[in-house]
């Protein structure tokens, strides 16, 4: 399977649910999550057909943690889905929780701490990069 097809996929799914909103990481946080959901099953099919390798067992829990880690994302995005713009009093708590929530340490960041450190990063650099542009307009006008 191609990731030409993939992205092509993801397109069509897009275009005929009218949800512009749904980026293609989206989809792919998605297929991840439908995927263990259908663990069972997966694991079940492969064990019935040769030359199939199933993934193990670090690396479903692997995938487990990197639906932890994109979950708060997706439940701080949703209310703003069906808007075209959003308040700044609306993104800083966001921002906030996503802060504290990748600060945090514990089981579910298992085998995925650089990649807890790099949202983290990428985010605060963000908002300060935002504050700064959006205070220094304000001083400007």
């Amino acid at each position: 399977m191609s990731s030409k097809w993939i992205l092509n996929f993801a397109y069509q799914d897009k275009k005929r649910h009218g949800q512009e909103w749904r980026s293609y990481s989206q989809h792919g946080r998605d297929m991840l999550e439908c995927i263990l959901e259908q663990k069972e099953a997966i694991t079940l099919y492969i064990s019935n057909n040769d030359g199939l390798t199933n993934l193990t067992y670090s690396e479903w829990e692997l995938a487990k943690s990197v639906l932890n880690i994109l979950r708060p994302f997706e439940e701080i995005k949703k209310p703003q889905v069906t808007k075209e713009q959003c308040c700044i009093s609306e993104v800083i708590p966001s921002v906030v929780t996503l802060t504290e929530y990748l600060s945090k340490e514990g089981p579910n960041f298992a085998h995925v701490g650089t990649i807890k450190n790099e949202l983290l990063t990428s985010l605060c650099s963000k908002l300060k990069t935002f504050l700064q542009s959006f205070y220094l307009s304000k001083s400007l006008s």
